[in-house]
């Protein structure tokens, strides 16, 4: 698929950013947040709006070229990529869910606004005559420092019911309140994707406007935006996973390349660039992780060009990205280990990059898109035995 003028524009100027994403990532590891350089350079790119829709001033980019863009942020720097892609997810699907009052109050002005939260429904929201009233803590507010708006998710109830809506179907809803509203609880210190700042939040007896909420999940109607928005917002998610794994899988691969002509195991007197055992196994690793991006690409490929047609995307669609995604994650983590062993005990530092490598893609392994449990339902519409109903 070719690029178009805007996918390309988004693409050099993250490029051209290279210098300044990878000298924050370090920083972004002390820190626990990105540095206002990075986020900068995010912001310049396009990378926050690259998914909302044009109607509110996004880069509503094609699926390939989001992958691609995220892609590059997250060779940079695994933290910044993540923050680019879920801030583009997050941003995008509240830039096409909200009504009109509240897109405009995000989007209207000479700056457009950046989303972070989740759409995970983790409280209970009150429906009263003044709005919503909402009361919980969220988990994974990925970019909240740099936030200026949070999303909060919760399934909707009435005085006196339970919550479960008609017929038992919950009615979930995502709530888009003010950064300044929420309390950012100082707890993100983990294993990997130190850099991300994905924080817990916390609202207490907030009212939210009804301007200030859709649907989603079922439900999710799209107020604008064009064929991307068509597809489910599980779907939409997929890009910046995708984009992430490969980039993180290339950043390691690249880096233990470099490294080979002044590396030597241990004892043996040969750098890494002679020794067989290493050149087959790291051609093997180069040639499964460019597989697994054609493997993407050719997922993801396919579900756009029948989203494009005028066609849902079908069910078996949904699930080869889904299945694409998981192994694409596999297949980084697999580069990354690889380079991880073979560069012996230098990688023990944290300011090592592979070693930041091989913490970010095992980080990122534990978000449920890269689960086994994704695979199982994967397995069950290839068989044919999946309901039609099933969320991939």
């Amino acid at each position: 698929m070719s690029s178009s003028h805007g996918s390309f524009d988004a693409l050099e100027k993250a490029r051209a950013a290279a210098p300044t994403v990878e000298a924050g990532a370090r920083i972004a590891e002390q820190e626990r947040a990105l540095p206002r350089e990075s986020v900068d350079a995010l912001a310049s790119a396009g990378a926050f709006w690259c998914l909302a829709p044009k109607a509110v001033g996004g880069l509503e980019l094609d699926p390939l070229s989001a992958i691609e863009l995220f892609e590059e942020f997250s060779r940079q720097d695994g933290s910044a990529g993540w923050c680019a892609g879920i801030g583009a997810v997050t941003t995008g699907i509240v830039a096409a869910g909200l009504p009109d009052a509240g897109a405009e109050r995000l989007f209207g002005g000479e700056r457009l606004a950046i989303c972070a939260g989740g759409f995970t429904p983790r409280a209970q929201a009150l429906r009263t005559p003044e709005g919503y009233r909402i009361s919980g803590r969220f988990p994974f507010g990925s970019g909240c420092r740099h936030a200026d708006w949070m999303v909060l998710t919760a399934t909707v109830s009435e005085d006196g019911d339970d919550g479960s809506g008609q017929q038992g179907v919950p009615e979930i809803r995502s709530f888009c309140v003010p950064q300044s509203s929420v309390t950012l609880h100082d707890n993100w210190d983990a294993a990997g994707l130190q850099g991300t700042c994905s924080n817990d939040y916390e609202v207490q007896d907030l009212v939210v406007d009804e301007a200030f909420s859709f649907r989603i999940f079922d439900g999710w109607k799209p107020q604008r935006g064009g064929n991307l928005f068509r597809a489910s917002c599980v779907v939409v998610a997929y890009m910046a996973h995708l984009g992430f794994a490969l980039g993180v899988g290339r950043r390691a691969l690249d880096d233990l390349s470099e490294r080979a002509f002044e590396t030597q195991r241990f004892g043996t007197g040969v750098l890494l660039k002679d020794e067989g055992t290493f050149l087959r196994e790291h051609a093997h690793e180069l040639a499964k992780l460019r597989a697994a991006r054609l493997l993407a690409f050719d997922a993801y490929g396919a579900l756009w060009e029948a989203v494009k047609r005028g066609d849902d995307p079908s069910l078996r669609e949904r699930a080869r990205v889904a299945a694409a995604v998981v192994h694409t994650y596999r297949t980084a983590a697999s580069a990354a280990d690889f380079a991880f062993r073979s560069l012996g005990a230098s990688v023990l530092y944290r300011s090592d990059r592979i070693q930041r490598c091989f913490r970010d893609i095992r980080a990122g392994m534990q978000h449920i898109v890269a689960s086994e449990a994704m695979m199982e339902r994967v397995g069950q519409v290839e068989l044919g035995v999946a309901p039609e109903d099933m969320i991939l």
